[in-house]
């Protein structure tokens, strides 16, 4: 590994150490930190998402990796249910934990760190499959499994309510009507643009210092939790190779930075929603997940060492 790609990976390294030591020492409070959690989800993230697809140069071919994505995310739903049949067939959220990819608590902010904020826009354009996937198919999943009425009305209020989601419907309408640039160009509007992009230099410091503050592995039980995290990063780094070699390098012929960013995206660890629709699933099952999710964000960050590595940032 180049000492280029070390000095890249460390940051994100140190950052991970901070918040774990700010557990540690009680510098800051679970309240604060998910008070912060709640500034990056509803304010610095979609800052970082509207800029990152308004500056995007869409094609028409990309349509393809928006649907190539969900159709996965799908399939790795079945692959799932498989696992769960010799893992714990008895556990409804063991094939759950084998869909969805935490890009926006964690993927926009390691792939930006190493590859610019610049380069989001190909992470960005992986994400519309990933999020209609999240949105339409895993939460009334989790509705269901968790009491809740699987009402497409509730499901679909929460979407189109969601500053993630209108961050990103904002930036490409405005990209797709040619008023990006009049925008960026005004006084007015530049100095909105000056200000969203301060703010969203907020995202990946705050992500990485929350992350590290909730890395907290549950003691005992952690056969099942580790070989969900490992089978699943195993066949997502397996599909990814062949998605990058038949699709995003051969049939669609795009540059690197959407090899990394597909890299990126399926080596993360499931949506980091997953505990908050749990409801009265149990103490064993929650564990599960939360160590389930807590391995994975450090499979993750072992994995994207070697992505920045193999993909070497400009």
């Amino acid at each position: 590994m180049s000492l280029a790609v070390l000095m890249k990976t460390l940051p994100i390294l140190l950052l991970l150490a901070v918040g774990f030591l700010f557990r540690r020492a009680h510098f800051l409070s679970p309240g604060a930190v998910e008070e912060i959690k709640r500034l990056v989800v509803g304010f610095a993230l979609p800052a970082l998402l509207f800029l990152a697809f308004l500056r995007v140069d869409f094609e028409a071919r990309y349509i393809w990796i928006v649907a190539v994505v969900f159709a996965l995310n799908l399939a790795m739903l079945g692959i799932g249910e498989l696992a769960a049949l010799a893992l714990d067939r008895e556990n409804p959220y063991l094939p759950l934990m084998f869909t969805g990819f935490e890009t926006g608590m964690l993927g926009f902010a390691l792939f930006g760190t190493v590859y610019g904020r610049e380069s989001l826009g190909a992470l960005g354009i992986l994400d519309l499959g990933q999020e209609a996937y999240v949105w339409f198919v895993l939460m009334t999943i989790l509705l269901g499994l968790g009491g809740a009425p699987r009402s497409p009305g509730k499901v679909l209020k929460s979407f189109a309510t969601s500053p993630v989601i209108l961050a990103i419907v904002l930036g490409v309408a405005l990209n797709l009507t040619g008023l990006a640039r009049p925008l960026e160009g005004g006084e007015v509007g530049g100095a909105i643009v000056s200000t969203l992009t301060l703010v969203s230099q907020l995202t990946s410091p705050l992500v990485l210092i929350v992350i590290g503050y909730q890395l907290d592995l549950k003691p005992g039980k952690l056969g099942r939790p580790l070989a969900t995290a490992a089978l699943r990063t195993a066949i997502l780094v397996g599909l990814a190779a062949a998605v990058d070699r038949v699709l995003i390098r051969g049939i669609l012929g795009l540059p690197a930075v959407f090899s990394a960013a597909l890299f990126t995206m399926f080596i993360l660890p499931p949506p980091f929603v997953m505990p908050l629709f749990m409801g009265g699933s149990g103490a064993e099952r929650q564990d599960y997940v939360s160590n389930t999710l807590t391995i994975g964000v450090l499979l993750s960050m072992a994995a994207f060492v070697v992505v920045a590595a193999t993909f070497a940032p400009a």
